[in-house]
């Protein structure tokens, strides 16, 4: 249940990064990426129940001012192949809360083992393609 649930999430945020790659510069799918730690505190607060106190609030906000100054939305520099290392970040972001909740009832080692085996099984067919 919950090991397969991470090796797709885990898999689709690999395929929009990687998809990224092939039609962005690294650094600004890189940077697009690094919201990944701000949604993560954001989606924490209702999926995981945590509590978020007003700095982080703020520094998630100046964190994704940071990503906006970098990708430029509406400028001749935005391109939709933005939306992969977001979409990436956002399913990571997922998979970490998957992650997170499967460690309660899991040790690390297993989950490591079954997120390797999985995706090993799963790019396998890919791998001659890149």
């Amino acid at each position: 249940g919950m090991n397969a649930l991470r090796i797709v999430l885990h898999l689709a945020s690999a395929l929009c990064f990687t998809t990224a790659l092939a039609h962005l510069p690294l650094a600004e799918a890189m940077a697009i990426f690094f919201v990944e730690p701000l949604l993560l505190t954001a989606l924490s607060v209702p999926l995981l129940g945590e509590k978020v106190g007003v700095r982080r609030w703020a520094a998630i906000g100046v964190g994704f001012v940071g990503v906006l100054l970098v990708v430029r939305p509406g400028t001749v520099a935005w391109s939709v192949w933005a939306f992969f290392p977001l979409g990436s970040a956002v399913v990571f972001a997922l998979y970490e809360i998957v992650t997170r909740k499967a460690g309660a009832s899991e040790p690390p080692l297993t989950s490591f083992l079954w997120l390797m085996a999985g995706m090993g099984l799963l790019m396998a067919p890919a791998a001659p393609f890149y």
